[in-house]
């Protein structure tokens, strides 16, 4: 008898406490709502007058399984060009959705109504694979409940854009995303003295940013330490100083460093052209910029 009783008990007290395990993650799961922005931003390609991209709409994956979608009504057909250093785009503004954690977003895309514009005219984008699936970027973020979160989707078109396959053929979009929170983020930009950026031998000048503190300056090639994040340097016709400006980074130690030899990298290769110089540590903080002019 006692026997039973105790069976009873212990049976009795394991289903209280898968009852309330159930309900604790019941609890855990109903984060309420909160309100997301997210923009896009651009680290620009030389060589390309307009890289316009059509965007249909953005799905978020929760961590909960749950995938929201936003259609956008009209497409929002954005040049990627015009949106450097600082400067973005929104997809979504203050978007209610529900808090609680993210694992991924997509952006959806019609390749359709996008295309790439240089010195040869106009050219269609191809993306080599997930093209109807869209651009999918995986970085975890958290929407708090009845509050709101700000991100920022840098586009790097220096490694995102390919030379076609063919010739006559499309332009590759092989996408580099990189997601930031924005209250996390810092930005950085100076000057370039006139005689590096037209000195003898100078293509296209621009600045390069490498994570972490003394990092050796290499090319796009996917071998040693690539860079983060790039800057065309740039002629201000109102002061008459050559500028650049690299926007919504992490805060942290950072590497930058000079070329005018920018045009001869290509992300494929291992180019031995591009040659660095002025090379520099800085530090990033969160809501502020930092100045650097190279001398």
């Amino acid at each position: 008898m006692n026997n039973r009783k105790t069976i009873q008990t212990l049976c009795a007290a394991a289903l209280t406490a898968l009852l309330l395990s159930g309900c604790e993650e019941a609890v855990d799961t109903n984060f309420g709502t909160g309100k997301v922005s997210i923009g896009i931003k651009d680290a620009p390609i030389d060589g390309a007058m307009a890289v316009v991209v059509s965007f249909t709409g953005i799905e978020l994956k929760a961590y909960s399984g749950e995938t929201i979608t936003r259609t956008f009504t009209t497409p929002r057909t954005i040049d990627l060009l015009t949106l450097q250093g600082a400067k973005t785009s929104l997809l979504l503004d203050g978007e209610t959705v529900t808090g609680g954690k993210y694992d991924w977003l997509r952006l959806k895309v019609d390749l359709s109504t996008s295309y790439l514009t240089n010195s040869s005219g106009r050219h269609n984008l191809t993306i080599p694979s997930g093209g109807e699936s869209g651009l999918k970027v995986i970085n975890g973020f958290t929407v708090p409940q009845d509050g709101s979160l700000a991100l920022t989707i840098d586009f790097d078109l220096r490694k995102s854009i390919l030379e076609p396959s063919q010739t006559g053929g499309a332009y590759r979009l092989k996408p580099v995303l990189r997601l930031v929170q924005n209250d996390k983020t810092g930005h950085i930009k100076g000057t370039v003295p006139n005689s590096r950026v037209n000195g003898s031998g100078c293509g296209t000048a621009a600045v390069y940013l490498f994570e972490g503190s003394n990092i050796i300056a290499d090319d796009l090639d996917g071998i040693l330490a690539d860079p983060s994040d790039s800057s065309l340097v740039k002629l201000n016709n109102s002061s008459g100083n050559y500028e650049y400006e690299l926007g919504f980074l992490n805060a942290g130690s950072y590497t930058l460093a000079f070329t005018c030899q920018a045009n001869l990298d290509n992300p494929e290769n291992n180019d031995t052209g591009v040659i660095f110089s002025g090379t520099t540590n800085v530090t990033v903080t969160a809501g502020a910029t930092t100045s650097y002019n190279f001398p």
